[in-house]
C-alpha cells in the first residue's frame, strides 16, 4: 500500500500531521462543497472539509477534526489554524483554489 505524502504542521505548541488525500477522498470533500444551486464550489465548505479530512493526530490514524467541528473552522480567524492547515493541504495535493473556481 502506498503511504501518502504528509506535513507536520506546528500551530501553538500542537504538533498536527496534514495528509495528502486519495482520489476518494478528495472527491468526497468536493462534494460536500458543491453548492446545489448554483453547482459551483462553496470555498469556505472547501476549506473546511478538506481540513476535517486531511488532519490528524501525528503517527496515528486519528482525526483531529469531524463534522461536528465544521462551525468552529468555519468561523475561526482569517490568518490563524484553519488557513494554515489549508494552506498546507494545498501544497500537498497540488491543488488550489483557482483549481476550484474552475470545476
Amino acid at each position: 500500500r502506498k503511504r501518502f505524502s504528509s506535513e507536520n504542521v506546528e500551530f501553538n505548541g500542537v504538533n498536527i500531521e496534514v495528509r495528502q488525500l486519495s482520489l476518494a477522498d478528495r472527491r468526497d470533500y468536493m462534494t460536500k462543497s458543491i453548492d446545489t444551486q448554483t453547482k459551483q464550489a462553496d470555498m469556505l465548505k472547501l476549506q473546511v472539509y478538506s481540513i476535517i479530512a486531511s488532519c490528524y493526530v501525528p503517527g496515528t490514524d486519528e482525526k483531529i477534526f469531524d463534522e461536528t467541528d465544521y462551525n468552529a473552522i468555519a468561523n475561526s480567524v482569517t490568518g490563524g489554524f484553519a488557513d494554515i492547515f489549508w494552506e498546507a493541504i494545498q501544497r500537498l495535493s497540488n491543488f488550489t483554489v483557482d483549481d476550484a473556481k474552475k470545476n
